[in-house]
């Protein structure tokens, strides 16, 4: 009866610490993929500032697609 109690706390122990492993693990994961998240988010951001900058540096004319590069009727005359 003692034996049956003692082997039960060992399995018990035994589950305990690969479950511990299992969730280190499950931890470590998802802090990678959050740090990989960030570095990506960033850098989209860093990127729509750049393409925000240049599009500034154009003259854009609502209605139109795209910006102005020169008068609508150059050289008509």
């Amino acid at each position: 009866m003692r034996n049956a109690i003692l082997v039960g706390i060992h399995k018990e122990r035994k589950r305990h610490e690969k479950n511990a492993e299992k969730w280190k693990e499950r931890v470590e994961v998802q802090q990678k993929v959050r740090v990989e998240k960030q570095q990506k988010r960033s850098g989209n951001i860093a990127d729509r500032i750049e393409q925000n900058k240049i599009r500034k540096k154009k003259l854009l004319r609502p209605g139109f697609e795209g910006c102005k590069e020169g008068f609508v009727n150059e050289g008509g005359k």
